[in-house]
């Protein structure tokens, strides 16, 4: 059946009046368009250049009518309207061109679409679909035939785009504008033309001042890091991952749980009901199940595929701080500050006993290996090893401080407040050995799965990496965040300062006529030092401003700020004229005398190599 035959069918069946019919014909000349405006109708339909009755249930020409307000439009302005809509379905119908050119084994056109800055930009920007659905668009090289029939080199290009694109997913949900700094800063080692031809048009497209990276300063497309997952509103406390490395969750102070998707990096849902902070999460090993502990002293047990509630464990009398579940999939322990451990059955949720001996908080809980037993770690400073059938006690290690157990659960490395380090035989609760060379206390250690290999982390800023088996130490790996202040040597600029809010940084002017001070709410203020008294304040920063600096011409200020982003500013309109971010917070910022280049440092010890690019001139 042809469009204009179907539209007279509605109207036979008086679904669509006569001018309706006229009107839709005008503004809906392609039944294409149609189809996809409706989102309820399967999109594999709209290659059809017709329509049948099959279709007639799905297509709400009603609401279509309505929606786009048509009523009441005649001539010229009614042609305009249907103009623009079929512009706006034509680009939809482009950005979703990558299916199908994988549909139609074009796939040398598919390769050449997803290395065009253009599509790139234009599909990240689209509110219908943004960079998570273009980060999919290139899990087209999953399959065999794909990959077989594209250069490796094309293959090893979308490879790196796609990853870029990942790494910065976080980032370009909330800030599209920083997208070609983001290529630039991922991909640039690259020497590579399709990647090279990428990163020059995302320049040329810049129409506004930005700041383009130097040298591959971000986390590289192609390393080690995956992706970075955000969303919550505070601090994160607990990470889960299930068995099959397919679903993340994350606890967090904002009294959620997050479920995400580690393949796309996509949130699923989030798990509300807590009314204070989560403190600890698990998932049964079947990963049918979710568990959180929280500062509200209960335990809720959550539905991973529906995200529902499917009960709640209260018994606790201060909060819960850590919860586990055992392999079998119905044995759940509870740690609280209480000093207590409980064991519940996760079929019924009903308590089955209480295990007591700590005289102070638990923090940690952990099931070993088999099932059999169980430890429980304590602000008391012991680790309790006991029977999981019984809840009686079989031993205890005298430990302030973490710890960690080998998968087998033969081996405890515990690392301890007194900086010393320590390896533990579990099967007979006796110390096996110490390990030397800590200067300061000893904070957190970590083991390798087979047990070999045990790092510890302190609060010197080193880690250090030990060989179990002899018990001597590898290397030490070292740290460094950069933290900047800028000084007037005049002793009157620090009387500007007021003590609230804090003054993170400054800096003054080549000329000493004006001073700029970033404040810990995230402003910077600009002061003249001839009076004492603030000129204006620079707004837009989202924590508190580590850094700031200006050029020798007095023209342009930097701003670093904890939020992640660093501001280009014209002093003397106040102007934001561009901006970069980093995962971690930036830490400093300072600029070459000639004023073209600007090296800044985050808090993760990494420093970048900026350029601050404008199509009016070259700073």
């Amino acid at each position: 059946m042809e469009w204009q035959d179907f539209l007279k069918h509605e109207a036979a069946n008086a679904r669509l009046s006569p001018k309706e019919v006229e009107t839709l014909l005008v503004v809906f000349p392609k039944p294409g368009t149609v189809l996809y405006q409706d989102r309820k109708i399967d999109r594999s339909q709209a290659k059809n250049l017709s329509l049948n009755k099959s279709t007639t249930n799905n297509i709400q020409l009603k609401a279509i009518y309505q929606k786009f307000n048509i009523e009441g439009k005649e001539g010229n302005e009614l042609e305009q309207l249907g103009k623009q809509l079929n512009q706006k379905f034509d680009l939809q119908l482009y950005l979703q061109r990558p299916a199908k050119l994988v549909r139609e084994k074009r796939f040398e056109e598919y390769g050449a679409l997803l290395s065009d800055y253009d599509f790139i930009a234009a599909k990240v920007q689209h509110p219908e679909f943004g960079v998570y659905a273009l980060i999919a668009d290139y899990n087209g090289l999953k399959d065999a035939e794909i990959s077989a029939n594209l250069e490796p080199e094309t293959v090893r290009v979308l490879q790196l785009i796609q990853g870029a694109l990942r790494l910065s997913a976080h980032i370009l949900i909330q800030e599209i504008t920083q997208l070609a700094g983001q290529l630039w800063g991922r991909l640039l080692l690259y020497d590579l033309p399709a990647i090279q031809g990428l990163l020059a048009k995302a320049k040329q497209r810049q129409v506004k001042s930005w700041v383009r990276p130097r040298t591959t300063s971000l986390d590289p497309a192609g390393g080690v890091l995956r992706q970075t997952l955000s969303g919550h509103s505070n601090s994160i406390t607990s990470i889960a991952v299930t068995k099959n490395n397919s679903i993340g969750l994350l606890g967090s102070c904002d009294g959620t749980v997050k479920v995400w998707d580690l393949q796309t990096g996509t949130e699923c849902f989030s798990l509300e009901g807590h009314c204070c902070a989560v403190t600890s999460v698990a998932v049964t090993k079947d990963g049918s199940r979710v568990l959180s502990g929280s500062f509200d002293k209960t335990v809720k047990v959550w539905d991973l595929q529906t995200g529902a509630e499917c009960f709640c464990l209260e018994g606790h009398h201060q909060a819960v701080t850590s919860v586990a579940v055992a392999e079998d999939n119905v044995t759940v322990l509870s740690g609280s500050r209480d000093g207590t451990v409980k064991v519940w059955d996760l079929r019924t949720g009903l308590e089955r006993f209480t295990v007591y001996g700590h005289s102070k908080w638990v923090y940690l809980i952990a099931v070993l290996e088999g099932g059999s037993m169980a430890l429980s770690g304590s602000s008391d400073g012991t680790i309790k090893v006991w029977d999981l059938q019984t809840g009686a006690e079989r031993f205890s290690l005298n430990i302030r401080g973490s710890a960690a157990v080998t998968e087998d659960g033969s081996i405890l490395l515990s690392g301890s407040y007194d900086k010393t380090i320590k390896v533990w035989d579990l099967q007979t609760g006796t110390e096996r050995f110490s390990l030397p060379g800590n200067s300061s206390p000893v904070k957190v250690v970590v083991l390798t799965k087979d047990g070999s290999i045990g790092l510890s982390g302190s609060s010197d800023g080193t880690i250090k990496v030990w060989d179990l088996q002899t018990g001597i130490e590898r290397c030490t790996l070292r740290g460094q965040s950069s933290w900047t202040v800028t000084r007037s040597s005049e002793s009157q600029v620090l009387g500007l300062y007021g003590r609230y809010p804090e003054v993170m940084s400054v800096a003054l002017t080549e000329d000493g006529s004006t001073v700029l001070s970033g404040l810990d709410d995230g402003r910077v203020k600009v002061w003249d030092l001839q009076t004492g008294t603030a000129r204006f304040c620079f707004k837009g920063h989202r924590d508190r401003v580590n850094s700031v600096t200006v050029t020798k011409d007095g023209s342009i200020v930097l701003s670093g700020s904890h939020d992640g982003m660093m501001k280009v500013w014209e002093l003397q309109t106040g102007k934001e004229i561009g901006s970069f971010t980093v995962d971690p917070g930036m830490g400093s910022c300072a600029i070459s005398p000639d004023g073209q280049t600007i090296v800044a440092g985050d808090v993760g010890g990494h420093v970048q190599f900026l350029q601050l690019e404008s199509p009016e001139r070259d700073l």
